[in-house]
């Protein structure tokens, strides 16, 4: 078997750090991106503001040619450790940058479709609504007028009882054979 001449191991070598090289710096975002994104971090630093604390995670990426927020966006169409060890960060970054420039230039979405849909669905609550307070007018009016004719049984039954007891009474005066001893 023939000898590797030495530039190519060295070669070799170089390939496989910057495999390595990528891996780690995927790492790396991938911490910064939960930095970033922790609460905890943004009071402590007194950073609210998204701009503010992704310039400051940008000190700890200064070896690179990209900012926090352009590595996160290729980290976010590239979450895949294996992606950014198979391709350059150049390549990755270029593939991220087109996408999100085609999402720009793409036509707005029409979001009238989705208002005209909102407002009917809104004016058939209203509706609903609407018929719902209704219908509980209806149900308590008709409660009240059962109660009050409930009350209006009880008030006959009792001035029934009252008026048979006259008749028993009157009865014995009148007619005291009918009365059974």
């Amino acid at each position: 078997m023939v000898a590797k001449k030495n530039w190519k191991k060295l070669l070799e070598n170089v390939k496989v750090l910057f495999a390595e090289a990528r891996v780690n710096l995927h790492a790396i975002t991938v911490l910064l991106v939960k930095i970033w994104e922790d609460k905890d971090f943004r009071h402590d630093a007194q950073l609210e503001d998204d701009y503010a604390a992704s310039d400051w995670l940008d000190e700890y990426i200064t070896d690179t040619d990209l900012t926090f927020l352009e590595l996160r966006a290729v980290l976010e169409q590239f979450p895949s450790e294996q992606q950014w060890k198979e391709s350059t960060i150049r390549d990755l970054y270029a593939e991220t940058k087109k996408t999100t420039e085609e999402q720009a230039e793409a036509p707005p979405v029409n979001r009238t479709a989705w208002k005209k849909k909102a407002e009917e669905a809104e004016e058939q609550l209203k509706e609903t609504v609407f018929q719902n307070t209704q219908l509980k007018k209806v149900e308590s009016d008709s409660l009240e007028r059962l109660s009050d004719q409930s009350q209006e049984i009880r008030d006959l039954k009792e001035e029934n009882a009252v008026l048979r007891g006259r008749i028993e009474e009157l009865e014995k005066l009148y007619r005291p054979e009918l009365v059974t001893a």
